[in-house]
């Protein structure tokens, strides 16, 4: 359609005002495209249609008043500026809705919807040898009565240094959830059951030894529930079934443990 619209400014005469169609390129490139490939044939075709008509309508018919042409060059950078700014600022808004809708906005982790596309992408894109998806179920010990002797405003500051540690130990390939409450979960591509266990291990010990919330000043626990994938089931619910099985064995056992098969 843009071309068209060239090859019309091209043929056509002044008075016929096609140029007028050039004001539509960068409102529907950027509608349709989104602002990298918006501006790319907003810049192609608005400046291609502004050569065009400087070359047809100055060089070739000298008749033409110059003004009319910078007036429709104007017009042109008016739209097209109107045209960006409103893009840049909707795939803000968008991005920022994305986030509100995925991200848990105390510890800035992935939230509980993200889990099962997650899963999906891991057991996709894993390569055939190494396909395997561990998962970490971390709930802490005793939460209540860090809120009830501490404040809310303790408990949710203990619930950033531990989502902290979290974010410090895992790998750049691997995906912290928070469920809600006191309760995280770790997907782990590509390890072995005996390495995811090492892997909850470490998180276990650091968050008993080295957790550092502003306004508390004692030791809290972890129990922690490891599932496997494919070992314990093919489905999502099959391995947080196991997982969350592991894990309340793991308080019944009497907490700050790890529960793994």
């Amino acid at each position: 359609m843009y071309t068209v619209i060239l090859i019309g400014i091209l043929t056509a005469s002044f008075t016929s005002a096609l140029y007028s169609w050039l004001f539509i390129v960068p409102v529907l490139s950027y509608l349709l495209l989104g602002t990298k490939l918006g501006t790319i044939y907003s810049v192609i075709y608005v400046l291609s249609g502004c050569a065009i008509l400087t070359y047809r309508h100055i060089v070739q018919n000298p008749g033409t008043p110059v003004i009319a042409i910078v007036n429709i060059a104007l017009t042109l950078t008016a739209i097209w500026a109107l045209s960006y700014t409103y893009e840049q600022k909707r795939a803000q808004t968008v991005k920022r809705l994305q986030e509100m809708a995925s991200l848990d906005p105390l510890t800035g982790l992935n939230n509980r919807l993200l889990l099962s596309s997650i899963f999906d992408m891991l057991c996709e894109t894993l390569p055939e040898k190494q396909k395997s998806v561990s998962m970490v179920l971390v709930d802490l010990d005793h939460f209540k009565k860090v809120n009830d002797k501490y404040g809310h405003g303790v408990g949710d500051a203990v619930l950033v240094d531990v989502s902290r540690i979290i974010n410090s130990m895992r790998r750049r390939n691997d995906w912290a959830f928070r469920f809600g409450g006191e309760e995280f979960c770790l997907l782990i591509p590509d390890v072995t059951p005996h390495q995811a266990h090492s892997i909850a291990e470490r998180l276990r010990h650091s968050v008993e030894h080295t957790l550092s919330a502003e306004g508390f000043d004692a030791t809290i626990t972890v129990s922690i529930g490891v599932a496997h994938w494919p070992e314990n089931g093919d489905a999502l619910s099959q391995i947080y079934k196991v997982a969350d099985e592991r894990l309340y064995k793991a308080k019944e056992q009497g907490r700050n443990q790890i529960v793994s098969e």
